[in-house]
């Protein structure tokens, strides 16, 4: 599904449309003039325009379906729903993106008649035109420096739990100074867990899909993208396509890149294309990191601390004469087939029998080692005895991470990829420089009882990215890179993680991220974040326990409760935030139970847009502003809580808003004890409202409260005020 991009029209070839709904150059689409075609692929074909009113050039994707993708694969198939959805899914993620070696998306235009999105226009080529003009030219070293952008890129994208799905050279834009963008993210996914059902049709490329992608119980994840990345590879050095995926599965051989690529490149960046298309997912690199390290290793270039990056500058890149090929090899709509992508056989290089028993070896860091020992193994060992190590492998329980090399595996992307569900993974001292995606439940604990020993900071992306129904992660430090990206250190993606005794840090993104449901439980945490945004994050119908977490460090909002939200918030402390300890909006609800909320700049508690939360057994002391202000609609009820030496009154109640408040001990606040604007509500009864600056009960002219019996004395301006109120109510 290719979009190659020119900034210049004149660059194009001559319009020929062949469909009828292609648009002609002159069309306009909302403002913007179309200039030609720049491509087509399964479901949409790409423009080159031109905004009318400023001038400035856009690519232009417009939904518009290959005939060839409507046919049903099954008698409830709706090929047309399923492409609309995949085009919106990929504006979607797209607009989810932000690295310079992706295709970067201006907007998108979800109209029912034809969406499309926008996209920023890039001068160059595709990988597929420059491959089909001059083969001869794609050495190690120039696809060295072509591969490692994109394995940064592919680290940014599955650090986002996203898969691409569909890289091929068609899918690859190189830029006049030969940097690569990876284009097209209409096959593109969300990371699922290793229960989770797959969908029931695939779009892919046959010869760059991985076998997983074909099969009804195939387990995708990071190490599906990296096997087409290792086939763009292959194709780069030896000229030919790797066969089907499913072929070899069944027994088709490919001759590997280090024998069909002698000569072009070294036998160890050749034995690392290899690693990359091995039939069995486990024994592939297991992250973007993985395999960069492997490559960068083969070249000699990096040492083995080398993370995925952009490679030394290349010179410019020649334009081919046909810079814009249609989608070829082209992408598919297949049926997913039932099977498993765990053969009992690997396939050798030197010609072992298909069907043939071989043991699984631990994932190893170094590619050529990782060739060798199996070779080695396959020599020595007995199909029955290799059936023993690979069932071994299968029940394996308990897991050590060494990076020394003194464990099971010295990643822990590595140990995860290949536990089963309910193992128990055991992390040595150390920091990796991992972002982490855990997608079934295994226990992830530090060996070490200082979380400081044990240290998850990656350089970009989460530290970590759930989507496990359950789980547990012990003992670590995880700390977010300043200018690492705007998502979290943590995202918990309707999972049921829990994450305890450990520390979080975040400068300039929150530390937690919850949403999309889950009943995660945050317990025993420190979290630490600095940068104007909020600490934690729980959102969008999420049902979190949070209990004896300490949250500090001038994060803008301590925890921020939205959408739905409805967490279970017990024994806490929040402290040091900027504007707010607390914040529920958008019809939060939840329950907040002897929390700590002191010595924040703003307000303690804010609650509005109809959210409705109990808050019981606070204390909430010394803020600078209100200890709870009640905002416009807003419900819920606050009982037996101090509220106590705030700056602004103990509690404000909005106009609109209706709490029920009870038993509460409001005292020795700056302003008023209980202060009602207009037009507020609700029931007041049982609270000790005394020694507060202004009046105990402040009601204005126009509210309207049931109170019942209350016990308020001692305040400076008088007890209870009802009219026109004077307050710094904010």
């Amino acid at each position: 599904m290719p979009t190659s991009y020119e900034a210049d029209a004149g660059a194009l070839p001559p319009f020929a449309g062949r469909d009828p709904r292609d648009l002609a150059p002159g069309a306009d689409v909302d403002g913007f003039q179309i200039l030609g075609i720049l491509g087509r692929g399964i479901y949409g074909v790409t423009y080159l325009a031109r905004e009318a009113t400023e001038g400035a050039k856009a690519a232009i994707k417009l939904f518009q379906p290959d005939p060839g993708s409507l046919e049903p694969l099954a008698a409830d198939d709706d090929p047309g729903a399923s492409a609309l959805a995949a085009f919106r899914r990929e504006a979607a993620i797209l607009g989810r993106l932000d690295h310079p070696n992706i295709a970067r998306c201006r907007d998108f235009h979800d109209s029912r008649e034809r969406p499309y999105i926008v996209l920023e226009p890039e001068e160059g080529h595709s990988l597929a035109a420059a491959l089909a003009a001059a083969p001869e030219a794609f050495n190690q070293d120039r696809l060295h420096r072509i591969l490692m952008p994109l394995l940064d890129a592919l680290a940014h994208l599955h650090a986002k739990a996203i898969l691409h799905r569909d890289i091929k050279p068609a899918n690859i834009h190189l830029r006049p100074d030969g940097s690569p963008v990876l284009l097209d993210f209409g096959a593109a996914g969300e990371l699922i867990g290793s229960d989770g059902k797959a969908e029931a049709t695939s779009y892919l490329t046959p010869g760059f899909a991985a076998p997983e992608q074909y099969q009804e119980a195939g387990h995708e994840g990071p190490w599906t993208d990296i096997y087409g990345l290792a086939a763009v590879a292959y194709r780069s050095i030896t000229g030919e396509v790797p066969p089907d995926a499913r072929d070899r599965l069944n027994g088709a051989k490919m001759l590997p890149a280090s024998k069909l690529g002698a000569g072009r490149a070294s036998p160890a960046f050749l034995a690392a294309i290899d690693w990359g298309l091995a039939l069995t997912p486990s024994k592939r690199p297991q992250s973007a990191q993985d395999w960069a390290k492997g490559l960068a290793i083969a070249t000699g270039e990096v040492s083995e601390q080398s993370r995925p990056q952009a490679a030394a500058e290349a010179g410019p890149e020649r334009a081919p004469q046909d810079a814009n090929l249609e989608d070829v090899p082209p992408t598919l709509r297949i049926k997913r087939e039932p099977g498993t992508t765990e053969p009992f056989y690997v396939e050798s290089p030197r010609g072992q029998a298909p069907g043939q028993v071989s043991p699984r070896p631990r994932a190893s860091r170094t590619p050529l080692g990782l060739i060798i020992g199996t070779l080695l193994i396959l020599a020595l060992t007995a199909g029955g005895w290799a059936y023993w190590q690979w069932s071994v492998l299968q029940n394996k329980t308990e897991w050590t991470v060494d990076p020394a090399g003194g464990g099971d595996t010295d990643t822990i992307a590595a140990a995860l990829a290949q536990a089963k569900a309910g193992a128990t993974i055991r992390i040595q001292p150390g920091t990796y420089e991992e972002s982490l995606a855990l997608t079934r439940p295994v226990t992830v604990e530090a060996i070490s009882a200082d979380p400081a020993d044990t240290v998850i900071a990656p350089s970009t992306g989460p530290c970590l990215t759930a989507t496990a129904e359950s789980g547990k992660l012990h003992g670590l430090t995880l700390r977010k890179a300043p200018g690492g990206g705007g998502e979290g250190c943590v995202l918990l993606v309707g999972s049921g993680l829990t994450l305890s005794k450990s520390v979080i840090e975040a400068e300039g993104s929150p530390a937690v991220i919850l949403h999309s449901g889950g009943a995660a439980t945050l317990q025993d945490l420190e979290i630490k974040v600095t940068g104007g945004v909020p600490a934690v994050v729980v959102s969008n119908g999420a049902r979190a326990r949070m209990s004896d977490n300490k949250i500090s460090g001038e994060a803008a909002i301590g925890l921020l409760v939205r959408r739905g939200a409805a967490p279970e918030v017990i024994g806490n402390e929040i402290k040091g935030t900027t504007r707010a300890a607390v914040v529920l909006e958008s019809g939060a609800a939840g329950r907040f139970e002897g929390n700590q909320i002191v010595e924040n700049a703003g307000n303690g508690v804010v609650i509005r847009s109809g959210s409705r939360p109990v808050l019981a057994k606070n204390r909430i002391e010394s803020n600078g502003e209100a200890g709870v202000f009640i905002y416009e609609g807003a419900r819920g009820e606050l009982d037996s809580n101090v509220v106590t030496r705030n700056a602004g009154s103990g509690i404000v109640v909005g106009d609109g808003a209706a709490p029920l408040l009870r038993k509460n001990e409001v005292q020795d606040n700056g302003d008023h004890g209980i202060l009602l604007l207009e037009r507020a509500g609700g029931r007041i009864e049982g609270n000790r409202v005394k020694s507060n600056k202004k009046y105990g009960l402040a009601i204005s002219i126009d509210a309207a409260p049931d109170l019942g019996e209350n016990e308020v004395s001692g305040n400076a301006s008088g007890q209870t005020k009802k009219g026109k109120i004077e307050t710094e109510a904010k």
